[in-house]
């Protein structure tokens, strides 16, 4: 076509630039079945152009073949973002999961398969988190979002998937959002028992974990299958002052006092007499 050739006598005598990377967005449109265009426009165009834009194009329009030639310019970060928010929103399960394929294969950077990890999270799709996290995405990504989007959901699956060991641990201070966010659901007690037992294994301890117990104690007996798990998982007795033991002695909750004094952890003497005059003042 004479477009064809007017393109190729100018970008063979040097045009560059903006000019020619729009080109792109003509290769993936109004040229789509001459893939020669696209090649041509290729030598001297930036994928990265629009942020990716002629990425998305063909992965919305289903243009595997335009796709993998232009990944072999070797996108940034920005423009990999896009074309995995453009795989993500494909209708058809398994179309999301080729292009996510596709992408993965042309070494994304690693914070662009993190951001990724956090929209399949929030999809639900446990196979795109695998994919994610295969390539390295890491779920202490910004705060450990991922991770407390998997509890927000409820989805016992996901949070499996992210942080059972398959893969590398989250860091404690990642766990901690999807904890706080796991103890506030109104979920049936046994799906949320299991939540907070799949963050627990993930390795969350310390402060949080004393303050859950702490604030367990205060239910009284409807708390006491939840003491028994922050205890068995190594929640302090003795933090801030001994608090849970406080409440239990002053509510006369025996059955609780009991078994917060057998946990893992002793509470110290100090500790022990300031509640013993707790239990003093009881009728």
């Amino acid at each position: 076509t004479s477009r064809f050739e007017a393109c190729q006598k100018l970008i063979h005598a040097g045009a560059t630039g903006d000019e020619v990377s729009k080109g792109l967005t003509i290769a993936i449109t109004t040229e789509n079945q001459n893939i020669a265009f696209l090649k041509l426009i290729l030598q001297s165009a930036s994928v990265d152009f629009e942020e990716g834009h002629a990425l998305c194009l063909a992965v919305a329009n289903n243009y595997q073949a335009h796709l993998k030639l232009m990944l072999e310019k070797r996108p940034n970060e920005r423009t990999f973002d896009r074309a995995f928010e453009a795989a993500l929103r494909l209708r058809n399960p398994r179309d999301q999961l080729k292009y996510c394929n596709i992408l993965v294969g042309a070494g994304p950077p690693r914070d662009s398969c993190s951001k990724s990890l956090f929209i399949a999270v929030t999809i639900q799709k446990d196979e795109l988190c695998r994919i994610f996290l295969e390539k390295g995405a890491s779920v202490d990504f910004n705060g450990g979002a991922s991770i407390t989007a998997a509890a927000r959901s409820e989805n016992v699956g996901i949070l499996e998937v992210l942080g059972g060991g398959e893969f590398k641990q989250p860091n404690n201070a990642s766990l901690v959002p999807a904890f706080e966010v796991a103890l506030s659901l109104s979920s049936p007690p046994a799906k949320k028992k299991k939540l907070i037992q799949l963050i627990l294994d993930a390795g969350l301890q310390g402060p949080a974990l004393d303050t859950a117990l702490v604030n367990v104690s205060k239910k009284g007996q409807e708390g006491l299958p939840m003491v028994k798990l922050f205890l068995e998982y190594g929640a302090s007795v003795s933090a801030y002052g001994g608090e849970a033991l406080d409440i239990c002695a002053r509510s006369g909750n025996l059955e609780l006092l009991q078994l917060l004094l057998h946990g893992r952890h002793q509470p110290s003497p100090e500790i022990l007499s300031r509640i013993f005059e707790s239990a003093l003042k009881l009728d």
